[in-house]
This record gives structure tokens, sequence and C-alpha cells, in this order.
């Protein structure tokens, strides 16, 4: 380890070591000392995603699927009730199963020879084949970021920050999704508030560490050994504008002064 990682790992764990973040009970919001600070997925959640979100493409597709599959089976009725719970019962699956992807790769992180079941194997073999080749030295995983200035504050968790060969800082996210990154605009945006909240923490180390100078990468893996996917945010400053616009329509969205009060309507107008 050279002197520059060597001076960024001290500065990173005193950081760490002086800060508490932790997330709300009911999961809306991250707390630094008694101050909130929105999560930074329910400020891009402003964007739409039809294929995502409940009764989108997704849905329909996973519903046509299983009125194919099942037509002869089930009554009519029975049939179509079925059907509209395939989405939600694909989504818990998926859930799950990225939980408990990033649960054992922070463990792994932990300790090396944590036994990893067979049903992950081949997703932990190209994890762990990326993150060699990359050079990148781990700083921290699942590490909660917060931002604050002037006009937005927000916080996150993000799954791995590092250091790469280079001696810039890296922020990686890992999604274990099917559908491919190119369809999930918010992730850079979810990466680009991340690099956003580590480069003011690194402001006060005395180490040059501007926004273009943090690397920002999502990584799909594969639950199979088919290859995995990896995209680097391209311009992270304009991906950046972009969230300080979501969050001034978050902002808006939730404000309750849009419209002028109702007067009374007492027959007196003057």
């Amino acid at each position: 380890m050279n002197t520059t990682t060597q001076l960024i790992v001290e500065k990173f764990n005193e950081w760490k070591n002086s800060v508490r973040i932790h997330l709300s009970e009911d999961g809306k919001f991250y707390k630094v000392g008694d101050k909130e600070y929105p999560r930074v997925s329910r400020i891009i959640d402003i964007i739409d995603k039809p294929f995502l979100r409940e009764g989108g493409t997704w849905d329909m597709q996973l519903a046509l699927k299983y009125v194919e599959e099942n037509h002869s089976s089930f009554p009519v009725d029975e049939l179509l009730a079925e059907a509209k719970r395939q989405g939600y019962l694909e989504r818990s699956k998926a859930m799950e199963h990225g939980n408990l992807v990033h649960d054992l790769l922070r463990q792994l992180s932990i300790d090396p020879d944590t036994a990893v079941p067979e049903e992950y194997e081949a997703t932990v073999a190209v994890w762990e084949k990326w993150l060699s080749d990359s050079g990148i030295y781990i700083l921290a995983t699942e590490q909660s970021l917060y931002y604050d200035d002037e006009s937005m504050r927000f916080a996150g968790t993000a799954d791995l920050i590092g250091v790469d060969k280079d001696e810039r800082l890296v922020v990686v996210d890992y999604k274990t999704s099917r559908s491919a990154i190119s369809k999930h605009a918010n992730y850079a945006l979810q990466l680009s508030a991340y690099a956003m909240a580590l480069d003011r923490i690194a402001d006060s180390w005395g180490i040059p560490a501007k926004e273009d100078d943090i690397r920002a990468i999502v990584i799909r893996l594969p639950k199979d050994e088919s290859e995995i996917e990896i995209r680097e945010v391209h311009n992270i400053a304009q991906h950046q504008l972009a969230l300080r616009n979501a969050y001034e329509l978050r902002q808006w969205q939730s404000s309750r002064n849009k419209w002028v009060p109702n007067r009374r309507q007492n027959g007196n107008r003057g």
C-alpha cells in the first residue's frame, strides 16, 4: 500500500469512527445526531419507473406468462387472482435474494473464509474475480454516507467504498436484478449521490479529491456463471445536477402549500 492510499485509509477510518448514521425504525429516513436526512432512494423514486412499479410492464409480463402456463388448471377467477400476485411474489423473491447476496459479500469482506452456500458460489466467484482484477482496496462495505448543504440533504448506504490503483476513491453498488443495468437510469443518480457525499467527506482530508476524481460503478451480479455486467457512471457532475432537480421536485411534491387556503364561504366578500 502506497503512502497516499495509507493516508486515505487513515482519514476515512477517522471519519467513520467520528460519526453515527442510522436508519429510522420505519426506514423512511436516516438520522445523524438529531437531524433527519431523506433516503437517496426516496428522492430518486420521483422518477417514474413503469417497468418496475406495481402494475407496470414487469407485472403484466409475469401475469401473462402465468396465464399462458396455467390457463387449463384453474377456474378463470382463481387464475386471474393468482396472476395478479406474480409481480409481488417475484419482487419479494428478488429482494430476499439481493439481501442475502449483500449480507454474504459483506461477511466475506470481513472473513474471507466464510462458508458460501452452493447456490451462491457462482455469484461470489464472479464478484471476487472482478474485485481482484480491479485492484480496488476496500475501505468499507455497507457504509452509510450523508450530504448536507444549504439547498439539499440526503443519506444512503453504499455497498462498497474503496481506493483504486490510481489512488482514486471508488464507490461501488452491486445489483442482483435480472434486467440489464441500462434499463435503470436511477442507478446513475444513486451512485452520483454517494460520490457527492464522499467528496464532501474527503474535502477535509487535505488530499485532492474532486467529484470528477471519484469513480462510481454499478455491477449486476448473475445468479449463474453468465457474464458479469459492469457500468461506470459518466459525467457525474451532470447526474448530480439531475439529482438536485429530483430533490426539488420531491420537496415540491410533499409540500402542502401548493394552493391558496380556502376562505370561508360566508357571503361576505368585502
